[in-house]
């Protein structure tokens, strides 16, 4: 029993696009806040933001874990 996601702006989609391109600016600010943090400290980062996607609110959970040096994983829910 899935359900199907939406995603923001999913035909900017494509390796090697920025975050700032497919999400608003105050969030990909957000994002790339938690992204420095995983890379310095190789902690696991977890935060829950909203996001409007086609005029509705999504209530989402980002868990970000460095992966190497200058790479970072990340997991939604």
């Amino acid at each position: 029993m899935g359900s199907t996601t939406k995603v923001l702006n999913a035909n900017r989609l494509k390796i090697g696009i920025s975050i700032f391109d497919v999400m608003p600016y105050d969030k990909a600010a957000e994002r790339m806040t938690y992204v420095h943090r995983a890379l310095e400290s190789g902690q696991l980062q977890v935060y829950e933001y909203e996001l409007e996607v086609e005029g509705q609110i999504h209530y989402e959970e980002a868990r970000l874990i460095r992966e190497h040096v200058t790479f970072v994983t990340q997991w939604l829910h």
